[in-house]
């Protein structure tokens, strides 16, 4: 009687679907928080880029008056 041996293996690969599943929505989210943070860094670095060549065309403004 076989029957019962291969529902069993269905039911294991479909559990190992679901976790294959699973690892690769974990490693998606992974990716995805770095990427969010990479950008947040890069945002911050270009905001402080931002500000001191802003100070400084001020600073060039004030002196020229």
């Amino acid at each position: 009687n076989l029957f019962p041996l291969v529902r069993r293996y269905s039911k294991q690969k479909a559990r190992s679907r679901v976790q294959s599943t699973t690892n690769g929505g974990k490693a998606l989210d992974r990716a995805f928080s770095f990427l969010c943070w990479v950008i947040k860094r890069e945002k911050g670095i270009v905001a402080r880029f931002s500000h001191k060549v802003l100070k400084t065309a001020t600073q060039n403004v004030r002196n020229m008056l």
